[in-house]
């Protein structure tokens, strides 16, 4: 055999070896930037919405530099980046993890809001793939999520600037929630649950008053307390009907 055929696999051998190593130099991007250099790297790739790449660059930002400033601001950024391209769970985790790592620093309430607002799109987005089913019948947990994130945010950050967002989103999934809990009642009305539906009602009033929702649960109650000679509670369940909607069914 010519020595040159022998040489030829220990040849391919230092080609490879050479090649994977003049690879791994041009991939590594990263090496000679600073934590504020790969922060704004990824924060150009989220405004361009190349969300894989700012999750790439704000793991590697993290990875290289465990703490600082910009560490931090790239963790907030990932919530936002990992949100933006359809990552809800990792995009909650991310939030979580913030919280329970950073739980005083002056930019958490970022990400108490960003959980709060990725259970709303969830919700929403659950609305819209069973429309036109009434929205009473739709599953009502990302909804509750929702509701419970952006009630946080406000019980523990009053004024944050992200509140006053936060408390437009409660409305919407108040309104929401009531009509699930009161869909709820109705059922147990038709089968003849009498008590358990006025007791469902009474919860849509004391958990949802002032809604569409606690008008009919007040109606519900009146009936089924005197349809059970509950004379005294329905009585008081007109009362409260008649004092917090005397012109009838809101708006």
């Amino acid at each position: 055999m010519s020595k040159y055929l022998k040489i030829l696999p220990l040849v391919a051998v230092i080609l490879t070896a050479l090649a994977i190593s003049g690879c791994g130099k041009k991939d590594d991007i990263y090496k000679n930037m600073t934590a504020q250099q790969i922060y704004e790297k990824g924060k150009y790739a989220a405004l361009r919405r190349d969300y894989p790449t700012a999750i790439k660059d704000f793991d590697t930002l993290e990875a290289r530099y465990p703490y600082g400033e910009w560490t931090d601001k790239g963790q907030l950024a990932l919530i936002h980046a990992y949100a933006n391209g359809d990552d809800d769970e990792s995009a909650l985790a991310a939030a979580d993890r913030f919280i329970r790592v950073h739980p005083r620093h002056a930019n958490v309430d970022y990400a108490y809001y960003m959980k709060g607002v990725v259970n709303f799109n969830k919700n929403f987005s659950l609305v819209f793939r069973q429309m036109p089913i009434d929205r009473s019948m739709r599953d009502s947990t990302y909804a509750q999520k929702s509701f419970d994130d952006f009630r946080t945010l406000i019980e523990k950050f009053p004024n944050s600037k992200y509140s006053p967002d936060a408390r437009k989103r409660m409305i919407l999934m108040r309104e929401q929630l009531a009509d699930h809990e009161l869909h709820i009642a109705k059922y147990y009305l038709t089968q003849g649950a009498d008590l358990a539906a006025a007791n469902r009602a009474g919860y849509v009033v004391n958990q949802y008053p002032r809604t569409a929702a606690a008008y009919e649960a007040l109606k519900i109650m009146s009936k089924t307390y005197k349809d059970l000679g509950m004379i005294q509670e329905a009585k008081e369940a007109q009362a409260t009907l008649k004092e917090n909607f005397p012109n009838g069914l809101p708006g």
